[in-house]
């Protein structure tokens, strides 16, 4: 394998940032007590991981009527959350050689031969299409898995039974598909299922605490509980058995253990040329987390896409775009897990009363977490590669050598770049040095020079050669065109109270009506409120504000009529530079 040397590596910015996160914990206390009593909840756990390690763990209520206080070493039953173990043991094997994902299940399981499938088209099911839910098995087997269902009994369910779907078409959550990769990792692998995922996952990340057997646990395991007109009873019945349907939803684990279990997917990132120790291949954790299928998109604001894979949900928005985790539910045990890759947090929640919906703090516990302005993602180190042109780009600025500036360029000179980067010049004199802003990749990132005017960050791209593909420079602190600021105010003041007769002095008579005009500023000022200029800005050739408002922030680049300068054909608004991203 080449390896590039550019490599910018990825670090958390803020040297402070550990302690403002730690910060949060009283108020995320807070935020669950609140959550208990909106859900009249009994008791629960909750931990969060920061870097590797169990940074918050706390128990809350008891964990039966009457009960003790769980803590982090309570166990409890995570249900689906196993799916991601499951998962992970198929790729693990996958990685010895011992099984392809796209083997077909019947290699392992004969009796999946005899499935009904809905067209002769359809594709045999493989491994992987049972470990993203896309089998077009059923959710459940005809088969019951509580009583703890051995081998045959699963199998043997198999003939005669009706897919949905044709395999790869459709995403469904199936239990029995998940169920099924169980058997066939240990039968691929010539072990029982449960020895497959300890020696891949549970012994070699000391999760001492995590079994398949309730039995055996003790006084550590938070009992079922049954609903009651007068609150959640323990119910004398023992946790479901699942047998062979273990790899569903059999795990029962601690905080502590569902803890090192995080920091282990954590440890995946960022990518890098360092030691890899294992159980598992960083990369192979990666693929885990972010080469599911999708799985349902979620349109109504907070916008939520979501994919599947290898028993993880990924989640993406505006605010959040690389959540993993799942959720898990089975007697009356509820869990959830999640963690952002980027930012180096996890989340666990577990407990033991049904009525629980431990989504609802993970929510809280992130929002609090984002409120210290300290969780936020890694974020590369500007590359030699960048450093070097944006140097050689600082030296053009200050003088223009056209012979110079096509060498270090990966294209033809734009014939509108002297003029662009005198137009730089004269906005901010001369500029001696510069420091990294934003950086995207080893490739491509913006940094703030240091000018005799103003503030100019210059964003650039290279090749892999070093040579520039593009740049552009983003202004602020300057002085603009003073006709400019006049239309600016003019706009806000249209858009804050409507006037025929300013309008007429702004917009130019041409095919757009003025009511259409009148409608958009109603519009803009029903998202934005009550506006006014808090500076000018400068991006490549074009001119605009930066404007303040009630309600969201805006970049404001106003676009003059062909011919007239003194009148608005247009407007372009653009999210403020920098700032965070939003779903609305």
């Amino acid at each position: 394998v080449v390896v590039s040397e550019s490599d910018p590596g990825f670090a958390f910015k803020d040297p402070k940032r550990r302690a403002k996160l730690e910060a949060a914990f009283p108020a995320i206390e807070k935020a669950i007590d609140a959550e208990m009593k909106a859900q009249a909840l009994p008791g629960l756990v909750v931990g969060i991981v920061f870097d590797g390690e169990l940074a918050f763990s706390k128990g809350f209520g008891v964990t039966a009527p009457g009960g003790k206080a769980p803590d982090a070493d309570t166990v409890y039953r995570i249900g689906s959350i196993t799916k991601s173990f499951t998962g992970l043991a198929a790729l693990a094997l996958r990685d010895a050689g011992t099984l392809q994902l796209d083997d077909p299940l019947a290699k392992y399981i004969p009796e999946a031969t005899q499935l009904v499938y809905p067209s002769r088209d359809s594709a045999a099911i493989t491994l992987r299409q049972l470990a993203n839910h896309t089998s077009g098995l059923p959710r459940m087997g005809p088969f019951e898995p509580e009583n703890g269902p051995t081998e045959e009994v699963v199998v043997k369910a198999l003939p005669k039974l009706a897919l949905e779907t044709a395999p790869g078409t459709n995403w469904k959550y199936s239990n029995l598909a998940f169920s099924l990769l169980g058997i066939a990792l240990g039968r691929a692998a010539k072990a029982p299922y449960h020895d497959v995922v300890a020696t891949h996952i549970l012994k070699p990340l000391g999760m001492t605490a995590t079994t398949w057997d309730h039995q055996g646990i003790g006084e550590r395991l938070a009992p079922p509980t049954l609903p009651s007109p007068k609150g959640p009873i323990t119910s004398p019945q023992a946790p479901a058995r699942l047998g062979a349907a273990d790899g569903a939803g059999g795990i029962f684990s601690s905080t502590r253990d569902m803890a090192k279990y995080i920091a282990f997917q954590l440890a995946a990132y960022p990518p890098r040329s360092a030691e890899d120790p294992g159980p598992l291949r960083r990369s192979t954790l990666r693929e885990a987390h972010a080469t599911g299928v999708p799985a349902g998109l979620k349109h109504s604001l907070p916008a939520i896409a979501l994919s599947y894979g290898f028993g993880w949900n990924r989640l993406q928005s505006c605010e959040l775009d690389d959540m993993v985790g799942h959720g898990g539910g089975i007697d009356s045990y509820r869990s959830d897990i999640r963690f952002s890759p980027s930012r180096g947090v996890g989340v666990i929640v577990m407990t033991n009363f049904g009525n629980a919906n431990p989504n609802a703090f993970t929510d809280k516990v992130l929002a609090e977490l984002g409120k210290t302005g300290a969780f936020v993602a890694r974020a590369p180190s500007s590359s030699k590669a960048l450093e070097t042109a944006m140097s050689r780009l600082l030296a053009i600025y200050q003088t223009w050598d056209e012979a110079a500036f096509a060498k270090i360029l990966a294209r033809p000179i734009d014939p509108r770049e002297k003029d662009e980067l005198a137009t730089y010049h004269k906005l901010h004199g001369a500029c001696t040095g510069f420091e990294p802003a934003t950086i995207e990749t080893a490739s491509a990132g913006s940094f703030t020079l240091k000018c005799e005017r103003g503030v100019l960050e210059m964003e650039l791209s290279v090749d892999g050669t070093g040579q520039i593909q593009g740049f552009f420079g983003f202004s602020r602190g300057v002085e603009p065109p003073p006709a400019l600021a006049k239309t600016a105010s003019a706009l806000l003041s249209l858009a804050a109270k409507w006037d025929d007769k300013l309008a007429t002095k702004v917009f130019p008579k041409g095919p757009t009506p003025m009511e259409q005009r009148k409608k958009l500023a109603a519009t803009f000022h029903e998202r934005h409120g009550d506006c006014k200029i808090a500076g000018a800005i400068h991006l490549g050739f074009d001119w605009g504000y930066e404007v303040k408002c009630k309600k969201e922030d805006v970049e404001m680049f106003i676009l003059h009529a062909p011919g007239d300068a003194t009148k608005v054909d247009g407007l372009q608004l653009r999210p403020v530079h920098g700032a965070p991203k939003r779903c609305n």
